[in-house]
């Protein structure tokens, strides 16, 4: 994380916090379906909070997830390819390496080649056998069907001979 990303989040988290302790409304008001800060006696009383509605936790959460997240290009081989994690599986095949995890938000299809950005978020106290990353979705740039001849490893020799100029 860049020393102006690490400001910029301090500085949001105090901000959230601040406005937390100062008065962040906790009850919902039935009449104007806002929050209010102070509890309605009125006859129409009053009700807990929306579950759905964010709290402060969810809010400085997003917010610190959106700050430390790398947006990374992805180009997707439109086969996958056998590969193992804990068990035999087919992984994606993106920048030339197998790629064993998820994305959050693609739903990738045999036989298309992607050009993808995602989002790729640091996690903690993952287990030893778990990915130390999460991947979202952030614009598929381009996409493209390989024609039904072309082998995964045909297509494979080809891109890196367009990708080096050969």
């Amino acid at each position: 994380m860049t020393k102006t990303s690490q400001i910029i989040l301090s500085l949001v988290i105090v901000a959230v916090a601040t406005i937390a302790f100062v008065g962040i409304p906790r009850i919902y008001n039935i009449e104007n379906s806002d929050y209010v800060t102070e509890k309605d006696n009125s006859s129409e009383g009053v009700v807990s909070p929306d579950e759905n509605k964010p709290t402060t936790k969810d809010v400085v959460e997003e917010i610190t997830d959106e700050l430390t997240e790398e947006i990374l290009t992805f180009l997707i081989e439109p086969y996958k390819k056998d590969c193992v994690g804990i068990v035999p599986m087919k992984c994606m095949v993106v920048n030339n390496e197998l790629f064993y995890d998820t994305i959050e938000g693609f739903e990738f299809e045999e036989g298309t080649a992607y050009e993808i950005t995602v989002a790729r978020r640091k996690l903690e106290n993952v287990p030893a056998d778990a990915s130390s990353y999460a991947y979202r979705l952030v614009e598929i740039l381009t996409q493209q069907k390989a024609s039904p001849a072309t082998k995964a490893t045909d297509y494979n020799s080809s891109r890196s001979n367009r990708n080096t100029g050969s």
